[in-house]
This record gives structure tokens, sequence and C-alpha cells, in this order.
């Protein structure tokens, strides 16, 4: 596993301590922890460099111990281009919004206008067949309609 460390100053006795500061999970996830690593170094870094430690987890042994400056660059860089990519997806949403905004005023006004017709159309058939001199009567609603349809089903049987 990652972590982010300092070299500490060697004490008397010889052998250097890293201060861990954080562990990385996953690429762009770190989590803080404050722990002091006693490691014999055969790096020869100076006391408050920052370096990544690789430390296997189980029994804390050092596997390698490199300066930080590019994985830290590295990181930053990956977060400066995944908030670009969330900035652009953020317009691309709010672009679709006003499309199904503009959309959906679109299909509401294709709705009257398709309401408004068939209620032409009713007129004008209404009209048509009150000037054909028939004597019919068009039902203004479902209940006067089924009405009618029983009484011409009673006077056909």
């Amino acid at each position: 596993m990652r972590y982010l460390a300092t070299v500490e100053p060697k004490p008397l006795w010889g052998k250097q301590l890293l201060r861990l500061h954080c562990k990385e999970v996953d690429k762009f996830t770190w989590l803080p922890i404050q722990e002091e690593i006693t490691l014999t170094l055969e790096h020869k870094f100076l006391p408050g460099t920052l370096v990544m430690a690789h430390i296997t987890v189980a029994n804390h042994h050092l596997q390698r111990l490199e300066e930080a400056t590019q994985s830290i660059v590295a990181t930053l860089n990956g977060f400066s281009t995944s908030s670009r990519r969330y900035k652009d997806l953020s317009r691309d949403i709010e672009a679709w919004k006003e499309s199904m905004q503009f959309q959906l005023e679109e299909l509401r006004r294709r709705e009257e206008d398709l309401m408004r017709r068939a209620e032409e159309l009713q007129l004008n058939l209404v009209c048509s067949i009150a000037n054909s001199g028939q004597g019919l009567t068009i039902p203004q609603s479902l209940e006067e309609y089924k009405a009618a349809d029983v009484e011409v089903m009673t006077i056909r049987s």
C-alpha cells in the first residue's frame, strides 16, 4: 500500500522514522492517518523530505521509497482533469435540460393544436348532421351515449 510520509531526523540510535500522513485507498482517495514507523532507511533522504512509501500492510515492511513530488503532481493533475470533466458534464446536463424543456413546450403546443383541431372536427360533424335534416342528435356525454344506445337496442328487439 502507498503512504504519503515525511522522513524524520535520525535519532541517536541510528534508525530513521517515517511519519505517515495518509494512505492511498484507490486512485484518487486518500485517508488521513497519524502513525510513525521506525525503519532502517537505505535511501539517503534529508529530514523533512516528503516521500511516497510502499509498505506491506501485514508486517509494515518497506518495499520502496521514492520522493513524492511526481506522485503528488500526477494526483493533482488527475483531480484537475476530473474537475474539468465534471464541469463539462454539468454544462452538457444543463444543455439537455434546456432541450428537454423546449421539447416539452413544443409537445404541449402540438397537443393544444390537436385538441383545437379535434374540437373543430367535432363541431363540423355536428353542423353537417344538423344541416342534413335527419334529426339525429349527438350525445354530449358518455352517459347520454349509453342511454341512447340502450333505447336503440330496446326498439330493435
